[in-house]
């Protein structure tokens, strides 16, 4: 082979593997937007509730933006309850009837005392993610009349579905 040849074998390498790191290159910043769009998109169904108490009722309240389905409650190391979907639309609610709730309290605390119960709320958003809301129900007897105190602990995504206990 000339030497003329041999610059142009060197050259065609060369551009082929210019343009093998072209590709890849764009093939990563490809699949970081697609990630980055991912991101963004799940912003706008993050799960934002609040669960306030009032006597003998636990309300549920969407303080998101999109639509949430609750699709079900544990509480304490009960079985998780999964139930009917219930839509709750943004600024809206839905109450978890909750007088058997007081009357296990007064049982176990007996006229006056106080308690910590782990809470959790199985909600599905709009894009049908799934996400488990951990509370914390802290319950005070007063000479019978309970009230509960309530505390978001996290919202994380998760498959209740598959691990019901």
């Amino acid at each position: 082979m000339t030497a003329f040849e041999n610059w142009q074998v060197c050259l065609g390498i060369a551009q082929a593997a210019i343009l093998l790191a072209a590709f890849l290159g764009a093939l990563y910043v490809g699949f970081k937007q697609n990630e980055i769009n991912q991101n963004l998109l799940d912003l706008q169904f993050s799960v934002s509730l609040e669960l306030t108490y009032q006597p003998q009722r636990l309300n549920i309240v969407n303080k998101g933006q999109q639509n949430i389905w609750l699709c079900g409650t544990k509480l304490g190391d009960g079985v998780r309850s999964i139930d009917q979907p219930v839509l709750i639309t943004p600024g809206g609610s839905y109450y978890l009837i909750a007088d058997m709730l007081e009357r296990e309290i007064v049982s176990k605390v007996g006229e006056s005392g106080e308690m910590r119960l782990p809470f959790e709320v199985l909600i599905q958003t709009q894009n049908r993610k799934r996400w488990i809301v951990k509370t914390i129900l802290f319950a005070v007897a007063t000479k019978g009349v309970v009230t509960i105190h309530t505390q978001t602990i996290s919202a994380t995504p998760g498959d209740w579905a598959t691990n019901a206990k």
